[in-house]
């Protein structure tokens, strides 16, 4: 018997509403979206399962529960580094200096 799982590229998240409804709804087969939607009080689970080895999930939760954020530009990133390190505090392992060729805009 061959077992399946979704590829990289079928492992999606998917998120339904519109302006009429107070409510989307967000089926995934990512495990870290599942694993934070969990997490989160707002969100109800309404189904779950398998697909072979991948796990996929279907939650409900509230339309202004889900944002969509600008991300932080290079130079504000570099500022805060600055400043946590002026102020003594220890980065993150991950955390790295922006070069000077980065640009990005906000």
């Amino acid at each position: 018997m061959t077992i399946y799982s979704l590829t990289p590229p079928e492992r999606e998240t998917i998120v339904n509403g519109s302006d009429d409804d107070d409510t989307v709804t967000v089926w995934t087969a990512q495990r870290p979206i599942i694993t934070r939607l969990r997490k989160l009080a707002c969100a109800t689970l309404l189904e779950e399962g398998h697909y072979g080895t991948t796990a996929w999930a279907k939650f409900e939760l509230p339309a202004a529960a889900l944002s969509f954020r600008n991300p932080m530009s290079a130079e504000r990133r570099e500022q805060m580094r600055q400043r946590a390190l002026a102020e003594g505090r220890s980065l993150p392992d991950n955390a790295r200096p922006v070069s000077q060729n980065q640009t990005e805009t906000t």
